[in-house]
């Protein structure tokens, strides 16, 4: 996937576009480098052990999955909450992905897919603007509003 355009690693790996740019700017970051033509050079200059173990380490080991059940009365007030939650919280560093998705066969059902560094950081995010404002509303909407969260690690 290396030098691919952020959509066609998208498409290939079936994730948002957002989430690879925002990988792939950490990931140049990380190696100091400015552009996607250095990031290629430095990987390929570079192809050895130190990088897999980087890589391995960048990798998380706690999912978080959040289901949100929603009345249909509170979704239009609900949604603009739940993606600036999502979109503050893929700018985290211990953040590794967060997407929002809506079930296709209910409009008012939605899934959270969360990757954090760990435990930690995950609490770390609880402890945000963004996210504090996302419960303060979920708790403000009381019983219209259903929401089951699970961890679970990484198998692979």
């Amino acid at each position: 996937m290396l030098g691919h355009a952020n959509k066609v690693i998208a498409m290939d790996l079936g994730v948002s576009q957002r989430t690879v740019e925002i990988h792939r700017a950490r990931v140049m970051e990380k190696m100091r480098v400015r552009s996607v033509a250095m990031l290629v050079r430095a990987v390929e200059a570079e192809k050895n052990q130190s990088i897999t173990k980087d890589l391995e380490n960048y990798m998380s080991d706690l999912v978080l999955v959040v289901t949100v059940k929603a009345d249909p009365s509170v979704v239009e007030k609900l949604k603009p909450a739940m993606l600036h939650n999502a979109e503050q919280s893929a700018l985290e560093d211990t953040c590794y992905q967060f997407d929002v998705i809506v079930s296709q066969d209910d409009e008012n059902t939605f899934m959270f897919y969360e990757v954090y560094r760990d435990e930690e950081a995950l609490a770390e995010h609880r402890k945000t603007p963004h996210f504090l404002n996302y419960f303060n509303l979920m708790q403000e909407l009381g019983d219209k509003v259903e929401r089951v969260a699970q961890l679970h690690d990484r198998l692979s």
